[in-house]
């Protein structure tokens, strides 16, 4: 005997997709408005397809790291959800990222599908925001390193602000560090995160 559930599918699970085809479709026209085809395709036709194919491997070669990353931070954080649901959210946030006019957007995306799952939106944006500091670490550990490869490079005004703003940049990032993990600030974060989760509970 077939099942109630299968007789009668929620119709709000076909406008959902729906809406998802429509918002896609829309954003995706406003990126082609900003494009000249004629001239990308010129230059695809002169391109070589293996130094092509082998960038857009190491592309999504960067985004699966990136995505690995935000999982074992927000795992860290206590966010127990599967590797597959921050590599779909991940890549959405690329895709809105593009999209949209600031890096922002992205980032929204990602906090609304975490506070789906059941997570305080803030506790969602605390994540994000540690996401963004590592990736922000890594770019300025190359920024320091590729300035100190080449020393000549730059006027020495220069050379010399690039490497006090990094090394300020990764003493901060420290700093960040060891109060976090400060068993006094911990004690208070995580009295915090449960009172927030019985809050949210309640009103449930």
């Amino acid at each position: 005997m077939p099942s109630e559930k299968g007789d009668n599918p929620d119709p709000r699970r076909g406008l959902k997709l729906f809406f998802k085809i429509a918002v896609t479709a829309v954003l995706l026209l406003l990126i082609l408005r900003f494009v000249d085809l004629d001239s990308v395709w010129a230059i695809v036709q002169r391109a070589s397809w293996t130094l092509l194919l082998a960038a857009l491997a190491y592309q999504l070669v960067c985004n699966l790291t990136a995505s690995y990353r935000w999982h074992l931070i927000m795992n860290a954080l206590a966010f127990r959800e599967k590797l597959s649901f921050f590599v779909k959210s991940f890549f959405k946030g690329i895709f809105f990222n593009q999209a949209l006019p600031s890096t922002v957007g992205g980032d929204v995306i990602r906090m609304l599908e975490i506070g789906q799952r059941g997570y305080r939106k803030t506790e969602a944006f605390y994540g994000i925001a540690v996401d963004r500091i590592v990736g922000l670490l890594g770019l300025v550990l190359l920024n320091l390193a590729a300035n100190n490869l080449n020393p000549g490079l730059l006027p020495g005004w220069l050379y010399q602000t690039i490497n006090l703003v990094s090394l300020g940049a990764i003493a901060a990032v420290i700093l960040f560090v060891l109060l976090n993990r400060s068993k006094f600030l911990q004690e208070r974060t995580v009295t915090k995160i449960k009172i927030g989760r019985a809050s949210c509970r309640e009103r449930v």
